[in-house]
């Protein structure tokens, strides 16, 4: 990707001159044979796991969406309650203060395991770390081998990752990810090729954001990477198919978004087309979410709008690693407080959101 495709003269791949040991391996259930095929969070993976990091020195354990990192740090906690204050949670939506709290735990050697999501994924490095686990599937060899190297940060020492399938299926996807590591088949990063889709959707969105020239649009559009072979009359086509919605939908009024003016400016006139254009592009709003009542609260981290809203007050559910009890919502921040209960629901629409840039 630096150098683009069919480079004059091939570029050099340079690497180093030191092996690094990498040993993938998997933690095979108890019995097999009985294991659920598919949708499950793996709990019944607890006690093996916890095995595991009995046996190891600094463990992480990443699971891929920061509901399932909730969950598991309950059930290490669950199966060994006096690791409290010696286990940690992180995630992106902790508050900044106690990620950087975990951290150092990490650096100083003081915690014995830190589950984790993709926020550990990158940019840091511990020496204390002797092994990684992967709660089910890595959703990739890249990044299962990227986590790998979150261990086995000192001259001599294997980086290792156990793979901890959380159904059937993964079992087997386990063994393919690790035969395709050591065969050395990473996948691509290959940027896409003139998405129309994307355009189209930026067109509308610079209309919105106060109007554009078609020539000047299509000069920095073309000026990206993924664009540089955009020619006008495809641009032009995008253009008309935001104005009149194509042949296909141009007998519906609500795919004319946008609107050549006098001047020559495109706009975006009907605030019906701006609402549902900003609507479909937004991510679910978060709100803080702070413990104690207003005078002596203390910020836990953030959290979706949307979970929040279904909330009723005493409703309790987990979150930074403890169970709240939900009090109200004021000034744009959720109020909780310690649950009494042992029971409660675990926030939902934690998948890592993925963006691919145009260039």
């Amino acid at each position: 990707m630096l150098c683009g495709p069919d480079p004059e003269p091939p570029p050099l791949l340079v690497r180093g001159k030191i092996d690094k040991t990498l040993v993938i391996d998997t933690l095979i259930p108890p019995d097999p044979g009985k294991y659920s095929w598919a949708g499950h969070l793996g709990a019944r993976m607890q006690v093996p796991v916890v095995e595991e990091i009995e046996r190891s020195g600094t463990t992480l354990v990443f699971t891929n969406v920061r509901s399932q990192a909730e969950v598991w740090y309950q059930l290490l906690l669950e199966a060994r309650p006096e690791w409290a204050g010696h286990i940690a949670l992180h995630h992106g939506s902790l508050d900044k203060g106690t990620r950087e709290w975990v951290e150092q735990g990490l650096k100083e050697g003081t915690l014995r395991a830190v589950v984790a999501t993709s926020s550990l994924d990158l940019g840091v490095d511990f020496l204390p770390v002797e092994r990684v686990l992967q709660i089910g599937s890595a959703k990739g060899v890249a990044r299962m081998m990227q986590r790998a190297g979150r261990s086995g940060h000192a001259p001599g020492r294997a980086s290792r990752v156990t793979l901890v399938p959380t159904n059937t299926l993964e079992i087997i996807e386990a063994a393919a990810a690790r035969r395709a590591a050591q065969a050395g088949r990473v996948e691509k990063r290959t940027p896409p090729d003139k998405p129309l889709d994307v355009l189209v959707q930026h067109i509308v969105t610079v209309a919105l954001g106060g109007g554009f020239e078609a020539d000047a649009l299509h000069a920095e559009v073309a000026s990206a990477w993924s664009y540089r072979n955009l020619t006008r009359a495809e641009f032009d086509w995008a253009v008309a198919f935001c104005e009149r919605g194509g042949e296909s939908l141009g007998a519906y009024p609500e795919y004319h978004r946008i609107v050549r003016g006098e001047d020559g400016v495109y706009r975006v006139k009907d605030g019906g087309v701006a609402k549902r254009h900003r609507a479909g592009h937004r991510h679910d709003r978060q709100r803080r979410v702070h413990a104690g009542q207003v005078h002596e609260r203390r910020q836990l981290g953030t959290m979706e709008e949307g979970f929040i809203a279904r909330l009723r007050k005493g409703d309790c559910f987990f979150f930074a690693g403890r169970l709240l009890e939900f009090i109200r919502v004021q000034d744009m921040a959720a109020y909780v407080k310690k649950a009494t209960r042992h029971k409660g629901t675990v926030p939902t629409g934690w998948a890592p959101r993925w963006r691919s840039p145009p260039n």
